[in-house]
């Protein structure tokens, strides 16, 4: 089988269950794992010069609303010489990944048959676990994915005994954006729920949300984490500058207590399989007495 994986998170999925010599092609921000940076890509931000020519424009959004202009672009000869049988996609956010909608009109266009399409899409946590489950089917390994899936939920169930023996639930505030300042939400904010903490700013399976910072003090978070979206833990740590220039910032009892992390933000903004590790890092940062500090370093640093 043939696949085009045109964004990070299934493209994680798929090498996760072993279909990394089927993927044919990706998007520009597939980095993970470092071998689906070696196969043609797919896709190119218009925000940034240079890539691939015989590209189709794509309306994309902003963070700071609907951008002006096309953002994106997708090769549509390069898709036809690839030639796939299925193709993945997703229509949760437009900020880094081409919609469905958009990929599937440049595909009728651009090949003379019609492959397979799976949207691969996340509310929650365990809505991971179905993605899973469908880039199986469509495979046609849904075996090793039920495996894999259940191998996954294990890990979360561990979690979730753990967390149970704990008291005293900690107001967690998760950053995905510094300006504007955005609070995460859908699969984030359940994990921080799952991992016993309070995402009080936006509810789990809500979108991520503008938030402002008479918002923040009136929460009150004990906990900040963050998660700034696709950016790695250096590059977040410089955009946490910015936020930490705010003047109600060093009012808030985690800073005062020096309960402030900054994550690889490439990491939590994905719903695939690394999505688990998150669930973990959170656990471990909202329990240290109960979990051992597996994720520090790696996925996640404490701000000084």
């Amino acid at each position: 089988m043939r696949i085009c994986s045109l964004l990070p998170s299934a493209t994680e999925i798929v090498f996760a269950l072993g279909l990394g010599d089927d993927v044919v092609g990706v998007s520009h921000t597939c980095d993970f794992p470092h071998e689906a940076t070696k196969l043609p890509v797919l896709t190119r931000s218009l925000r940034k010069p240079g890539g691939v020519s015989n590209a189709v424009p794509v309306h994309g959004v902003s963070q700071n609303g609907v951008a002006p202009l096309p953002s994106f672009a997708l090769d549509s000869d390069l898709l036809g010489q690839v030639k796939p049988d299925l193709i993945l996609t997703q229509d949760i956010c437009e900020v880094c990944a081409i919609g469905s909608d958009t990929v599937f009109e440049v595909a009728t266009r651009a090949l003379s048959y019609s492959p397979e399409f799976v949207t691969v899409q996340a509310a929650r946590l365990g809505d991971v676990l179905g993605s899973i489950r469908a880039v199986g089917t469509a495979a046609d390994i849904e075996g090793r994915a039920e495996q894999f899936a259940a191998d996954l939920t294990s890990r979360i169930d561990a979690v979730l005994a753990r967390v149970a023996e704990t008291q005293a639930p900690k107001r967690v505030l998760c950053i995905e954006w510094a300006k504007p300042l955005r609070a995460a939400g859908l699969w984030t904010s359940d994990s921080v729920e799952l991992a016993g903490g309070v995402p009080g700013l936006t509810p789990p399976g809500e979108r991520s949300r503008k938030i402002g910072w008479d918002e923040v003090a009136d929460f009150s978070p004990d906990i900040v984490l963050f998660t700034p979206c696709g950016y790695d833990i250096p590059r977040s740590f410089q955009e946490l500058a910015t936020v930490a220039a705010e003047p109600q910032w060093a009012s808030l009892p985690a800073v005062r207590a020096g309960e402030v992390y900054v994550f690889d933000g490439r990491v939590p903004s994905r719903h695939g399989p690394r999505a688990v590790d998150v669930l973990e890092a959170f656990a471990e940062i909202f329990h240290p007495s109960h979990f051992t500090p597996r994720w520090h370093g790696a996925l996640y640093q404490r701000a000084a």
